[in-house]
């Protein structure tokens, strides 16, 4: 069920629609949830606050008539939940939405191939004057290992 309601207008990165659209929501290790946005743009999206999100979550949702898209969680409360999607909606893609009478299975197709669904965090690596004194360490705490089993024996 697709229902525009009107534009909204304030100051975002695209206009905004206020439509209901059926959508199929997943985050990881989860099964997909049946959802129906509140508003809709080319950059993101709103729905009811339907399960507990924290802000920088990602998500999966594929709304009717599109595939697979990741979104992060902009905002969440009791109420809403607020997305931005990673790669945003063509014009002509946002008009299917709005337009697609298509009914949502419940099963959602892997995100696309070009955009990792929930890409892996930056890990910063430890300093290599840091590494040397590890590495040290640990062979100095090896040897009296070694030395202190060879007086036991």
């Amino acid at each position: 069920m697709v229902a525009l309601a009107k534009l909204s207008v304030e100051a975002r990165a695209s206009e905004r629609f206020s439509a209901s659209v059926d959508g199929a929501l997943h985050r990881s290790g989860a099964e997909p949830i049946v959802v129906m946005t509140t508003d809709l743009s080319t950059t993101g999206f709103s729905i009811p606050a339907v399960l507990k999100v924290a802000p920088d979550e990602m998500l999966v949702i594929r709304l009717n008539g599109l595939s697979a898209r990741t979104a992060k969680v902009i905002h969440a409360d009791n109420h809403h939940i607020g997305c931005a999607f990673l790669t945003p909606l063509t014009d002509a893609e946002l008009l299917t939405a709005l337009d697609s009478p298509t009914p949502l299975p419940v099963s959602l197709d892997a995100p696309p191939a070009d955009e990792p669904a929930f890409p892996e965090p930056h890990v910063q690596p430890w300093p290599r004057w840091a590494r040397g004194w590890l590495a040290l360490g640990l062979a100095g705490i090896s040897w009296a290992a070694v030395i202190a089993l060879l007086r036991l024996a």
